[in-house]
């Protein structure tokens, strides 16, 4: 009986792809997570012009404040400040339940206050592991704000 060299190397060869593609699914896996890169401008229009606010941060009552998001993250929300929508009183982050507001997918926000008062407004950038909610790197951005009466 005649031996086909081409037959036995078959078993093998399907072996060493089969490995080679376990390998991939497995480094693939567990790819770092790298962290979120913050970076916010705020604004405010007034008179039909766009000015940039500088820290510390004061507005006018009623005036809504633009936060330009000049970073990069995977998911982003926001804290206002107000009453129960506050970073800082968000305990439970591996809750589906939040008191912040998921922005749109460039991270871009806008706040308008109506009382007078000091707020802290927090931005909160995500960066996660695919089909892993519990690797994940986050950076939170407090910027405090003085909301003072309109001018009139």
């Amino acid at each position: 009986m005649e031996s086909n060299h081409s037959d036995m190397r078959k078993p093998r060869t399907i072996l060493w792809l089969a490995s080679l593609l376990v390998f991939m699914f497995v480094t693939a896996c567990e790819k770092e997570v790298e962290d979120p890169e913050a970076c916010y401008t705020l604004t405010i229009k007034k008179e039909g012009e766009v000015i940039e606010l500088a820290d510390p941060f004061s507005v006018d009552a009623g005036r809504a404040i633009q936060f330009t998001n000049c970073g990069h993250a995977d998911f982003y929300s926001y804290f206002p400040g107000t009453p129960g929508h506050t970073w800082s009183d968000f305990t439970e982050q591996d809750s589906l339940e939040t008191t912040g507001y998921d922005t749109n997918s460039t991270g871009d926000f806008s706040i308008t206050y109506t009382d007078v008062g000091t707020y802290t407004a927090t931005a909160v950038l995500t960066n996660r592991q695919v089909g892993d909610p519990f690797n994940y790197k986050q950076v939170a951005m407090d910027f405090i704000i003085t909301v003072t009466e309109a001018e009139e």
